[in-house]
């Protein structure tokens, strides 16, 4: 079963309408490919679009964090990561 968050996730969305297609989800979710977490999901969010928000396993955690600062450096103001 699917929740109502997996549906908007699924279809590019965060829950606050930002489409999907967004250059700077592409390269964040390039990058996190390239350093080995190719299961990762990124969506932008907040009403400024300026929320890099995460969707990882629990135990990438640390890695993300050292990687939050390649991705802020890709547009964004903030980095938040989906607690599972």
């Amino acid at each position: 079963m699917t929740s109502a968050r997996d549906e908007r996730a699924d279809a590019g969305t965060w829950g606050d309408g930002a489409p999907a297609g967004d250059p700077r989800v592409e390269a964040a979710e390039r990058l996190l490919a390239e350093q080995g977490l190719s299961g990762a999901r990124v969506r932008v969010a907040g009403h400024e679009r300026e929320v890099a928000a995460v969707v990882a396993p629990p135990d990438t955690f640390a890695r993300l964090v050292e990687l939050a600062p390649a991705i802020r450096a890709l547009g964004f103001r903030y980095i938040a990561l989906e607690l599972e």
